[in-house]
């Protein structure tokens, strides 16, 4: 349900809107941030609170309150925690205080549990498609990269500088979103991921890089070694209360590439 508000073209398509709306806002004279830009996970918020209908009677698809809490990835508005991600226009800013009701001060801008899982399980589903897609193409020689700590560090250096770029980077250890590596600790665990003795990508380091029969079994190897990983870590949790009953407003799910080494 996350993605029913992405734009066309990606991200790429989510900012040019963005940038349009934001236009139009000052050639009519208001400011941008009370119009609220164009983002996809926003648009999403205002299709199922809004605009789809489950029924003639009430607006959106009348979902509860842990169902849209769980849809939320950046549970803030524009501009609140982060310059070009955020989950609620201004127009459902009433809704969202609702969703967001007793959540505790210090997880305001923390995920509920059940969005922690979501978000986990789109991005392996899409690493998983993305890394065979890219292989597949040329892009990544992972045969290189089981082989050259040159190359593993030059590609790491990429990444990081990526992830900085996007505001996903921490400058240390965050117990409260462990998905914001340190710089450190993802250098160390890219070069783990490629180097572990029985690791995922063990069978690439005698390969040419060659795509035939045996690469693409290893690919497969590959993924189900991902998945087998999912299913041992994906309910991995810390809970202040154990039978506290809103577990999404507490729960967190231990994810990031360290747990899956």
């Amino acid at each position: 349900m996350h993605d029913f508000g992405h734009a066309p073209f990606g991200h790429v398509g989510e900012e040019e809107l963005s940038r349009a709306i934001d236009d139009a806002a000052r050639s009519w004279g208001l400011d941008p941030a009370d119009v609220g830009g164009y983002e996809g996970n926003a648009q999403t918020f205002r299709l199922v609170t809004r605009r789809l209908f489950g029924s003639s009677a009430l607006p959106g698809l009348n979902l509860a309150r842990a169902t849209l809490d769980a849809s939320i990835k950046y549970p803030w508005e524009r501009g609140a925690a982060h310059p070009r991600k955020w989950c609620f226009y201004p127009t459902e800013g009433a809704t969202a205080a609702w969703v967001r009701d007793g959540v505790p001060a210090a997880r305001r801008d923390a995920q509920s549990f059940e969005a922690q899982v979501m978000e986990w399980a789109d991005d392996v589903s899409y690493a998983v498609h993305d890394l065979e897609d890219f292989y597949l193409a040329g892009s990544i020689p992972i045969a290189l990269l089981t082989q050259s700590s040159e190359a593993r560090e030059r590609i790491a250096a990429q990444l990081i500088a990526r992830r900085r770029s996007r505001g996903k980077l921490a400058d240390e250890a965050d117990d409260l979103d462990p998905s914001r590596y340190t710089s450190a600790e993802m250098a160390a665990a890219f070069d783990a991921l490629f180097t572990e003795p029985h690791g995922p990508f063990e069978g690439f380091r005698d390969l040419s890089g060659e795509f035939d029969d045996v690469l693409r079994d290893l690919l497969w190897i590959f993924v189900i070694e991902i998945l087998r990983l999912v299913a041992d870590h994906i309910g991995a949790m810390t809970d202040d209360t154990a039978a506290r009953m809103h577990r999404r407003l507490t729960g967190h799910v231990a994810h990031g590439f360290t747990d899956l080494l």
